[in-house]
């Protein structure tokens, strides 16, 4: 409905997740989907076609180990950095403390090593690798099923989202692995069902080549928990009903039992193995484990509980990627005897003590968090806070009078919760910054899911600024690249893996292959942050070699600008117009050198005569060498180029200052020579426009036609004002 009231923020604090279009479809919103919306207010002829050209140098930035951010910033065009610097306010936490606001101290991370032991002869993930089920062929049936001569889209065909998913499948097993012994033979146990399922009815219908027998389902809802079909949903495909009679017909039906057996016999050994183990543990109450991740964790624990750290502490968060595991974390500490626990999962949450589960996790937040749950994010008329006393202290004083008036909360406050056991239910959205401890008990598979736990305690407002606030993080082995590497052997096991009798499907068409390649880029980019991460966390956010959406937007400019008009205001206003300005290049940190040659800015359309309040519809930043070449893509650039020599002298090349017209020609020259090329681009974006298929055919000749008019009549000099330029020397 029409109503000029209405505003909209959206928020969010990982708009990037895999690629730029994350944001394009974002922006798109603004515009009601016009992939030509910006065309007239930003210049920016079609959204998709920008998008699209990023996307590339992203993936390509992505994969090369040598570069960091601004190699990528370097890649990037004009349009593009003009947009999302017009559509984007990211608010960095080095622009927040400019506002006078802070954050604990960050202690870093402490590394623990445990790769699973004691689960009979798998004590590495070398000997995961060889004892993984070879084909898991309940969960690709069509490929048995569908002959290899038949062509289907590729999006909708079923032999290749199978093979995603069997990928999905061997990482969701070395994740659970990982995570505890206790998720990954949940997780075996319902792919062995599965497989001994498929196998009974395929044995049952080669008997009797009965109807009835002859379909079953592949439902990996019996897999996953709701969490993290969630995180998986672009590979699960939910229920799809499988008709052994196509598998009979294509002659596959042996291959497929062969297959099955194979599947269901390595599945029993994994859970041979791991009943030992489970034995082992179920008759343990101490500190000591046969379960050595676990036993780590006790001592962590211990070790947390006797600190006098931030006011002798006690709480701290334990996030964990499956429910599973953190039950079974829940369950092992409550018997070895800790009490004012929690676990908070996404269906439910269970405190020590307490037989009835809670179905809504608030109540069991604000036991574990008072200070910020309570005193902090609630109101309270009654209470008036000293200004003299900071936020914790009035939280003392509050607390005396919650227990004269709020009997209710009283009662909370008197039974805390100190130990917080959750999923990434928990890792967004919420203020639990009365701990100081983050326990990463595994890796979750997107390591921005780690900074984001690590933010519900590195907040404004902590009361831990005392000591500061630190994360552990448990690795599954010491040397990551182990890890890794395991993670992509089980993808070449996946693409060189042959079927007797059935083709694998070579169908992959263009967007196949651009998933692909995004999918090399991602894992590159995860690979990245997790072997920055076994340093510090908050590297993975601002790093330079980690890409984030503060780095689409040239805000941290304008602070700088800010601070200085706030601090040098008259000095600046006293300035005359049109004093020429120039500067002595130095090389900076990435530039190895400056060329010499001019920066100009430019408005379009030319103020009108006798306006004074007038804005410009563009702005152009260029820089542009001794050949009148144009030297860097876009603003953020340049603007970075002249941030590292703001400390510089003044200084102008010789007869410029005396006004000397040779020279003041050659530069005057120069900017012709941008406004020539500017147009040249823009027809040459015009044209990109038609040949990727944005404009109809009918309106080709006349579209290029009418553009190229525009922009003839668009880039003449007196259509543009010269607002301010710098000469710059070597």
């Amino acid at each position: 409905k029409k109503n000029q009231d209405i505003k909209v923020l959206l928020l969010s604090a990982t708009p990037i997740n895999t690629k730029l279009a994350d944001i394009k479809n974002q922006f798109k919103l603004f515009v009601k989907g016009d992939n030509k919306g910006f065309r007239e207010s930003l210049g920016v002829p079609s959204l998709d076609k920008l998008f699209k050209d990023a996307d590339k140098q992203f993936l390509d930035w992505v994969i090369r180990e040598d570069e960091n951010v601004d190699h990528l910033i370097s890649r990037l065009g004009d349009n593009f950095i003009r947009l999302t610097d017009a559509m984007v306010v990211s608010r960095t936490r080095d622009l927040i403390k400019i506002d006078g606001l802070d954050f604990p101290k960050n202690n870093g991370s402490i590394n623990q090593y445990c790769t699973p032991r004691n689960i009979g002869e798998i004590n590495s993930f070398d000997a995961l690798e060889a004892a993984l089920p070879d084909v898991l062929a309940g969960y690709k049936p069509s490929i048995y099923a569908i002959s290899s001569s038949v062509r289907v889209n590729a999006i909708e065909d079923a032999r290749i989202q199978d093979r995603f998913l069997i990928k999905m499948m061997y990482i969701l097993m070395i994740k659970r692995f990982e995570s505890s012994w206790k998720s990954f033979q949940i997780t075996v146990s319902r792919i062995l069902a599965h497989h001994e399922n498929a196998l009974d009815k395929s044995k049952r219908y080669k008997e009797n080549r009965e109807e009835e027998v002859g379909r079953f389902q592949v439902d990996l809802e019996t897999v996953l928990d709701e969490e993290e079909r969630e995180d998986e949903e672009e590979f699960t495909l939910g229920k799809r009903e499988i008709k052994l009679s196509d598998i009979d017909a294509l002659g596959n039906l042996d291959y497929f039992i062969e297959d099955l057996e194979l599947d269901v016999s390595k599945l029993k050994d994994l859970m041979k193995n791991l009943s030992i183990l489970e034995e082992q543990v179920k008759s343990e109450t101490g500190d000591q484990s046969k379960d050595n991740k676990l036993e780590a964790l006790i001592k962590i624990i211990r070790e947390k509980q006797s600190s006098t750290r931030n006011n002798s502490n006690r709480k701290l968060i334990i996030f964990t990627t499956f429910k599973d595991t953190a039950i079974y974390l829940f369950d092992e500490l409550k018997k070895r005897g800790f009490g004012q626990m929690a676990v908070v999962t996404g269906d439910k949450s269970l405190v020590s003590g307490e037989q009835l589960p809670y179905s809504d996790f608030e109540p069991v937040l604000e036991r574990f968090a008072p200070f910020t749950k309570l005193f902090m994010e609630k109101e309270w008329i009654d209470f008036v806070p000293n200004e003299e006393l900071s936020d914790w202290e009035n939280f003392q004083v509050w607390k005396n009078y919650i227990a004269n008036h709020k009997p209710s909360l009283q009662e909370k406050i008197q039974r805390p919760i100190d130990i917080l056991i959750a999923t990434d239910c928990l890792s967004e959205g919420q203020n639990l910054q009365d701990a100081d401890l983050v326990i990463n008990y595994d890796i979750h598979w997107n390591p921005v899911r780690i900074v984001q736990r690590f933010g519900r305690i590195d907040r404004i407002g902590s009361p831990n600024m005392q000591d500061g606030v630190s994360a552990v993080n448990f690795w599954p082995t010491e040397d990551i690249n182990i890890y890794l590497n395991l993670q992509e052997r089980v993808e070449i096991r996946i693409a060189a893996m042959k079927l007797a009798g059935a083709e694998v499907p070579k169908g992959f068409n263009e967007k196949i292959g651009e998933k692909a390649t995004s999918e090399q880029a991602k894992e590159h980019q995860k690979a990245k942050m997790l072997r920055q991460m076994t340093e510090k966390i908050e590297e993975v956010e601002g790093d330079l070699k980690n890409f984030s959406f503060a780095d689409l937007s040239m805000e941290n400019f304008r602070q700088e600008l800010f601070q200085l008009l706030q601090s040098k205001k008259r000095e600046l206003e006293a300035i005359p117009h049109g004093v020429f300005t120039g500067f002595k290049a130095n090389p900076d940190l990435f530039h190895q050198s400056i060329p010499q040659g001019m920066v100009a800015l430019m408005g379009y359309p030319s103020k009108p005569a006798g306006v004074t309040d007038y804005h410009y519809k563009e702005l152009h930043l260029m820089y542009l060498d001794q050949d009148k070449k144009v030297v860097f893509k876009n603003p953020k650039e340049i603007l970075a180029v002249l941030q590292s020599q703001k400390g510089e002298a003044r200084s102008l090349p010789k007869g410029l200052e005396a006004g000397d017209e040779k020279v003041l020609k050659h530069y005057s020259d120069t900017l012709l020579a941008w406004l020539d090329l500017q147009a040249g681009r823009e027809v040459e974006n015009s044209m990109d426009d038609i040949l990727a298929g944005d404009l109809g055919f009918d309106k080709k000749e006349k579209d290029l036609e009418g553009d190229q008019a525009f922009l003839d009549e668009k880039y003449q000099a007196q259509n543009f004002d010269l607002i301010c330029w710098f000469a710059v020397q070597n």
